[in-house]
Order: structure tokens, then sequence, then C-alpha cells
């Protein structure tokens, strides 16, 4: 039989058990949490301030970022526990996104078998937007 087993603060599991004449013993792993630093990759410096979510990989090409479970950077640190999906099977991303820098999506991806990882990531600067168009004033009516 298949069973779905899991507790607060622990990774859920599917496993499969057969009749046996001793107990079955299931251990479970630690949640899945990605740790590490942020930095500028131009100057190696800390980014101060960022964000950093969870994207689940539903499948090549089909992402899905959890902007509700968005954990805060500072100093270049950050911990991000990753879940939401629902399935012990799901794999997950993470984004980052900080004001003045690229947004970037990690190439790695964690299941909730990995535990605790560390991903450092350097932000590559964004170049200052240009303005396109031109500006409209109202006319004021003429009467």
């Amino acid at each position: 039989m298949r069973y779905h087993v899991g507790a607060k603060g622990f990774a859920r599991q599917d496993v499969r058990l057969v009749p046996k004449s001793e107990p079955h013993v299931v251990t479970l792993n630690g949640p899945l949490v990605v740790e590490g630093v942020a930095t500028d990759r131009a100057t190696g410096e800390p980014i101060a301030e960022f964000q950093a979510m969870p994207v689940i990989v539903f499948g090549p090409n089909f992402y899905s970022t959890r902007y509700e479970d968005t954990g805060q950077g500072a100093d270049g640190q950050y911990e991000l526990p990753l879940k939401g999906s629902g399935d012990p099977e799901s794999r997950y991303r993470v984004r980052f996104e900080a004001e003045g820098y690229r947004t970037v999506v990690s190439e790695s991806s964690y299941g909730p078998q990995d535990g605790r990882v560390t991903l450092n990531i350097a932000l590559e600067p964004a170049r200052p937007r240009r303005r396109c168009g031109r500006q409209v004033r109202r006319r004021r009516d003429r009467r």
C-alpha cells in the first residue's frame, strides 16, 4: 500500500509499505530550506535588500512562482523554506529580485529529500531604463 507520511516541521514523503511481521520504520527528512548569499556580480558586495521566492517546477518550461512565500534578504543573507506545492515529488528553483538588478531564477532545482542546501547567487546590475516615446500634454479646453 502507498502512504503519505508527514509531520509538522518535516518534509512529507510517499512510501510504499507491504505487510510484514516486524514494524515499519519511516524516517522523515527535515524541511527543504535554501540559504545563502546574494552579491553584486560587478563588485562582489552583498546586496543590501532583496527578495527570494520559491518557484515550483511542474515540468520542463512549466513553472509557478509562489509570491506569497517570498522571503526578504538583507545584507546579502537569506533563508527560504521551499513549500507549498503539496506534492512530495515537487522540485523547486529560487527566484531573486532586487531594485536595480536583473531578476534571476536559479539553474539548480531542489526536492524534499535535499533537506537544507546552500545556494549563493550573483545578481547582475540592470541597465538604466530609457524613456521611450514622447510625453503628451493635455490641451486645456478653449472657450
